[in-house]
This record gives C-alpha cells, structure tokens and sequence, in this order.
C-alpha cells in the first residue's frame, strides 16, 4: 500500500507519511472491533463460472480495492459494516446491464414467516454501454440503503455514496438493529447486455424488468401522436386501468401511466412529451434466462 503512494506521487514527505499510516491504522482498529463484534456473513457466488468474482474482507486484494473505490470519509465511514461488505468485479470480459444483490437475515422472520431480505440492484434500463458495468468495473455492496459504490480502472471512482445526515442515522440505526444478527449474502443474478440472464433470480429480476419493458411498450402505443386533452384523458385512463383486480403487470403499466400524467400535470404537456420521448429510446429487453 505504501509503495502505491510512493509511485503515484514520489517519495512522501515524514507529515504527509505519519499521516497516511495513521488513517490506515486507525481503519484496520476500527474493523478488528467490528469483526470481533458481528458474526461472519457467509456469501453465495452461483454465478462464479460467468466471471463474476467476489472478494471479501478476508480476501487479500479487498484492502486495495476498498480504498481505490472509495475516498478517506467513505472508507472511515464503512469501517463497522466491513465484515459485511462484499466487493463484485466483472471479470467476464462483458458488459453487464443488471446485477442484483440479497442480503438474507436467516433469524429474524418476516410477516410472510421467510427471512427477512434486503434486496440491491444494479439495473441499466436502456441499451448503451455507459450506463452499464464494464468489464474491469469493481462494485461495493452493503446491507445499508444508498451505502453502494462503482470504481472503473480507466475512469476512476464512479458511483459514490452520499455521506450526509441521513446516511450517518441509517448506519446508525442498522448497527443498533442488526450489529449481532446472522447475514448471508448472494449473488442472485446477473444480466448482460445482450439481455440474458443467469443466476437463481429468487428476487424475479427476470419477471419484474419484462413487464417495465412490456408496460413502457404498451404505454408508448397508447398516447402516440396524442396532444392536449386527449393525452391528458389516456394517461389518466391507463393511470387507472389496474383496476379492480391488479397484477404485477398492470401495477407496472398504472405506475408509468400515473408518471407521465403527473409529468403532464405539473409541467404543462411539453413536460410529458419530453418524458415520452426519453423513452423510446432502445431498451435491454426483452430478458431471457440463458439456461446452462
């Protein structure tokens, strides 16, 4: 670590050295009483064979990659969740458009009597490369809400956490509220760019993402060529047309519908237009499951 400082910026003055140590000693402190503290989460790679690659707290590149992805706060900041933290490297050589992370608490019980789960996605919607994972890209994951991050060896740190008020009262509250449960972590699917995916998909990434797609369609082909009140009357049609018997699909479909209605509502019709523009742009889907 201390000969990356050196060949990235000289040979470190004795202040800017002691200092550089002392961050470094104070975060290894932190995270051997975290680790002291909380049980170890098991984690569940089936998508190991695609070159997805998980690395751990244990793992002896976790250290180097948790400071390349994130800055001095946010590695401060993380120190009590390490043992809970997994780091995701696309090592598949492919673009990745969704990846998506659970959390499972084996013993505390959810109103449905399962586990309770804590379910993170990485989801580009649209087809192009930019807002997807590239091959090389590194990914931070944790159980706290908001708390992910993305770094890309050629463009740096990407996607960063915002550490502000409400962040420092999740973490908070997460350590009073679950620093001695049990947690296990998986990877439960990965789509890639052509829209296949692989994986358990326990969390119906596959069922959830085609009707988005199907729904946005449908949507798209009812207000075409629409304008002033005609548009105003479909949107708050299909805003509604989830009714009296919803299912996943018409959920989706009314949530759009109520989107660019309140879109058209508040912004006046060139709002909505604008909105149904952006969407025709060309989407991932449909996903298909690419069975070994």
């Amino acid at each position: 670590m201390f000969a990356r400082y050196s060949k990235m910026y000289g040979k470190p003055k004795a202040l800017g050295y002691v200092v550089i140590r002392l961050r470094l000693t104070v975060f290894f402190v932190l995270v051997g009483i975290a680790m002291a503290q909380r049980p170890q989460m098991r984690v569940a790679n089936p998508v190991a064979g695609e070159g997805i690659a998980v690395v751990l707290q244990s793992g002896p590149t976790f250290t180097k990659l948790l400071t390349d992805i994130l800055d001095d706060e946010a590695v401060k900041k993380i120190a009590p969740l390490v043992p809970r933290t997994l780091i995701v490297v696309n090592e598949s050589g492919r673009y990745i458009a969704g990846l998506t992370v659970i959390f499972t608490y084996p013993d505390r019980i959810s109103s449905s009597g399962m586990p309770w789960r804590y379910i993170t996605h990485r989801t580009a919607h649209y087809a192009g490369h930019e807002a997807m994972v590239a091959p090389g890209d590194a990914l931070l994951f944790t159980p706290l809400p908001g708390f992910s991050a993305t770094f890309r060896p050629t463009a740096g740190r990407l996607r960063q956490p915002v550490l502000d008020a409400q962040m420092d009262t999740f973490l908070q509250s997460y350590l009073e509220d679950e620093a001695t449960s049990n947690v296990e972590a998986a990877i439960d699917s990965v789509i890639f760019d052509d829209g296949t995916l692989v994986g358990p998909d326990s969390a119906n990434r596959l069922e959830s993402l085609n009707n988005k797609f199907r729904a946005n369609d449908e949507v798209l082909r009812a207000v075409d060529g629409l304008r002033g009140e005609e548009l105003h009357k479909q949107l708050l049609f299909y805003s509604t047309l989830n009714l009296p018997a919803p299912s996943k699909y018409t959920q989706e479909r009314s949530r759009i519908a109520t989107g660019l209605l309140s879109s058209f509502e508040a912004g006046g019709e060139a709002s909505a237009l604008q909105w149904i523009r952006a969407m025709h742009v060309k989407i991932i889907g449909p996903i298909t499951r690419r069975d070994k």
